[in-house]
């Protein structure tokens, strides 16, 4: 998988493969098929897409199968965040940008139902960090494609456990000697350095990533989560650290 640190404002855009462009309008009678990543940002774009259009959608394991299906012919547009549409098309796949869709999504950190004291440390940081513009400095060094400077945390309050996902998460990629970076990772030891807490990772599926938590494995996810319904029964979601379109 492509991945790069997402930027500053994530905009879900619709691109067209370029080898397909006039088949696409000419096939604009039929069912038109729409490629995203499943359960992801991009797809409840594409989903919204879809039923203004009586569009098809079709999910992806990937951001790069859905772009490999789109050269290949197999759907007609796919749905990305702008950041990663833009390395694909430095990266010279054979895609363009269409429209955009607007849609907005709010990042929060994920804790259990007992966790709630760290949830409002959390809830205090955010606000602080927001505050000051440390949070904006961790997104403008993402959308410049630098390596934000990490803290060194001291740890005297004791280790905190990140649980994330990397393959779901656009924002945590694996650097060239293995390491976990990426916004929401620069993010979270931000707000370990506040804390007074040294930080480690738990990898898992995203929605292993719950389970992690549910079991005591995990201290919090920061990971890309959005609040549902759904899920505020079984968790306690933090303040919003970062919104995207």
């Amino acid at each position: 998988m492509y991945r790069k640190i997402i930027s500053v404002l994530l905009v879900f855009i619709f691109v067209y493969g370029l080898s397909g462009c006039d088949n696409a309008t000419q096939n604009l009678q039929d069912t038109i098929r729409v490629g995203a990543m499943a359960e992801s940002g991009e797809a409840i774009a594409a989903q919204l897409f879809c039923r203004e259009t009586g569009a098809e959608l079709i999910e992806f394991e990937t951001s790069n199968d859905a772009v490999t299906a789109l050269e290949n012919g197999r759907v007609d547009y796919i749905s990305l965040n702008e950041y990663d549409a833009r390395s694909f098309i430095d990266a010279q796949r054979n895609i363009a940008f269409y429209k955009v869709s607007g849609h907005k999504l709010e990042s929060r950190a994920v804790f259990s139902i007992e966790n709630n004291a760290l949830c409002e440390e959390f809830n205090e940081v955010i606000r602080k960090l927001k505050k000051n513009g440390k949070i904006g400095e961790i997104k403008e060094a993402s959308l410049s494609g630098k390596i934000y400077k990490r803290p060194d945390l001291t740890g005297e309050n004791g280790s905190l456990v990140m649980v994330c996902d990397p393959i779901f998460d656009n924002r945590i990629y694996y650097d060239e000697s293995g390491d976990l970076r990426g916004t929401d990772v620069d993010i979270a030891m931000a707000i370990c350095e506040e804390l007074g807490y040294t930080l480690e990772f738990g990898v898992e599926d995203f929605e292993l990533m719950f389970t992690e938590l549910e079991f005591g494995n995990a201290d919090f996810i920061m990971s890309s989560v959005e609040f549902t319904e759904q899920r505020a029964k079984s968790v306690i979601f933090s303040d919003v650290y970062s919104t995207y379109e």
